[in-house]
Order: structure tokens, then sequence, then C-alpha cells
């Protein structure tokens, strides 16, 4: 069911929503872990896992780091612009500046919603027939159904997303699905060999030349949030970025 996001459509209220993008901490993502491949193969194996998960670099995900940071910026600003405007300047009638911050709260929240999404993660069956055994069995997929914004403010659950099988460990195949869609790179290639300190990183990716390494936690729930923030994000730079 949708859900009406109700908001104080005043420049005070503006300001108030303009605190939270101001203390927004932006956290590297989850279940998905890179680095270059040159600092990797010169630790010992059994240290590489901890080195990625706490290292909090963002890796592979920096220009999407970057993109979210830009963006943030630029709604601060948009919000002193806009209250400046509806507080001392503006000449239009109550219901232009009422449109204005609508419109305005409407992104914000698009925003933050990129980053601290909201789904729900479940697995569905679909049929699947075998003609030469003649018998009918049943697929478990795994799916995101994610929630979103319309331009009435309220929050739907509109957007449906299929990550793989259930009884397939894909995770590779996901994972490198998510990176070629969503962040410019040179390649991304599913890796079946270790290096010379006998790690073997899930995926190898090249980005302008140089190589990363990339750790998948196996549960594909570990890295649906990250998943669905790049979703959402997509979408938002669709919305806004034409």
């Amino acid at each position: 069911m949708a859900k009406k996001i109700i908001y104080n459509l005043t420049p005070n209220g503006l300001k108030k929503r303009q605190e939270s993008l101001k203390n927004l901490d932006l956290k590297s993502p989850k279940g998905i872990y890179s680095a270059p491949q040159s600092e990797i193969e010169k630790l010992p194996s059994n240290e590489v896992f901890e080195y990625l998960k706490f290292s909090n670099s963002w890796g592979i995900f920096t220009q999407f780091k970057d993109e979210l940071e830009n963006e943030r910026k630029f709604l601060i600003r948009e919000v002193d612009k806009i209250t400046d405007v509806s507080t001392t300047k503006i000449k239009s009638s109550q219901f232009d500046i009422y449109d204005v911050i609508t419109k305005l709260q409407i992104r914000i929240s698009r925003f933050l919603d990129s980053i601290n999404p909201t789904y729900d993660f479940t697995i569905n069956t679909t049929n699947l027939y075998l003609k030469k055994e003649d018998r009918t069995i049943q697929i478990p997929y795994e799916v995101s159904r994610i929630y979103y914004m319309n331009d009435e403010g309220y929050t739907e659950r509109t957007i449906k997303r299929v990550f793989g099988r259930k009884d397939y460990s894909d995770s590779e195949e996901v994972v490198k699905k998510l990176i070629m869609k969503n962040i410019e790179v040179d390649g991304v290639e599913i890796n079946n060999s270790k290096f010379s300190n006998r790690y073997m990183p899930d995926l190898i990716v090249t980005i302008n030349g140089a190589k990363w390494v990339v750790e998948i936690k196996r549960n594909k729930s570990d890295f649906m949030s990250t998943a669905v923030s790049l979703e959402l994000w997509s979408k938002y730079k669709s919305t806004y970025f034409v």
C-alpha cells in the first residue's frame, strides 16, 4: 500500500531537511569489497578479506560516492536559494512557493532513499517444464521489491528486480552485471585463478587501465542494500540529470 509522507512545506521545514543533508554520513557499500590488485597481492591471503572489509574504502564505487557527494552539495545550495527567495524576494503566489518546496522535498527524499533504501527481499518460484522427463519443477529465485516516492509524495513498492536463482551460487554473475550497468569500467571478469599469494578474488575489474579485485559476500542479502542503492541512484539520475 502506498504511504503518504508528510513534510513541513514551509521555508523553515525545508531548512530542517537541509540539516539531514549536512549531517549525512556516506558509508562504504556493504557486501561488495574492492581494492587495487597491486595492494592485495602484497598481503598474505589470510589477511585479505579483513583488509577489504575494514578498510572503509569505496573502491570501485568511488565514482558513485563522488556523484552522491556532488548531489548532496547541490541540494544544500538549492535549499539556501529557495528559502532565501521564498522569504525575501519572491513575488509569486503562496501556491507557487508550496509547489517549489514540495518538489525539492521529494527530490531530497529520493536522494536520501538512494543512500538508505527501503525494500523487501523475498523468494519467489516459477514453474519449469522438463520435456525429456515429462514433469514440472519449481525454480526458486530471489527478488527485491523496492519502495520509491512518486511525484505526489507517496512511497510505493514500484520497482522489482530479480537477483538470480536461489538454488544457484551465481553471486559473481549478479554482481558483474550490477557493476557493468552502474559503473564506467573497461571490463569485468569472473576470476578462476589464484594470485602468487594464493588469494583468489571473485571478480577482477579494470577501470582506466588499473585492475581492482572484488570480494563478494556469499549470501545475496549481504550485498542487496548496495544493489538497491545503485538501482535507485540510476533512477534518480534518469529523473533529474537529463
